[in-house]
């Protein structure tokens, strides 16, 4: 009898410890998880309100990059750009909004030597990329949009 008791009072601290290391465990990823869900869902927001306004500029017709609709739609991308989306992006999601930021004011002015379909395209890569953010976020991978051809 005295071995059970010797062998219960080694197992019942251990027991008593591993419990609680198995609730400091499942605390932090609780909060791990609730991190990822506050980041996925600001960088969805702000990603999703970037795509809208890369489609306006997108299928603005070359002859109508004076219209004040293109105009608006450049300036939010520029606020987004030099604003809030360094809060919340990667280094790749950096990168394609510098070549759409290029390109965009390459296609604004009057002697571009950028077209609509490289505009498009680089809408399409720049979503990519924001949906590869997304992913990484969440550890969720999903297959690539193929640009225009």
């Amino acid at each position: 009898m005295k071995f059970v008791d010797v062998i219960l009072k080694i197992i019942a601290p251990l027991l008593a410890i591993l419990s609680f290391m198995w609730g400091i465990y499942q605390y932090r990823i609780s909060k791990e998880n609730d991190y990822r869900n506050t980041l996925y869902k600001q960088q969805y927001d702000i990603y999703s309100e970037l795509l809208n306004v890369t489609a306006d500029i997108a299928v603005t017709e070359p002859d109508s990059t004076g219209t004040k609709r293109f105009r608006d739609a450049v300036q939010q991308f520029d606020h987004l750009y030099f604003g809030r989306m360094h809060l919340i992006q990667n280094e790749a999601v950096i990168k394609k909004m510098e070549q759409f930021y290029l390109s965009v004011q390459n296609y604004k002015d009057v002697n571009r030597s950028i077209s609509r379909d490289s505009i498009q395209n680089l809408s399409i890569l720049l979503a990519n990329t924001c949906k590869k953010s997304l992913q990484a976020t969440k550890e969720i991978y999903l297959k690539d949009q193929k640009p225009i051809e």
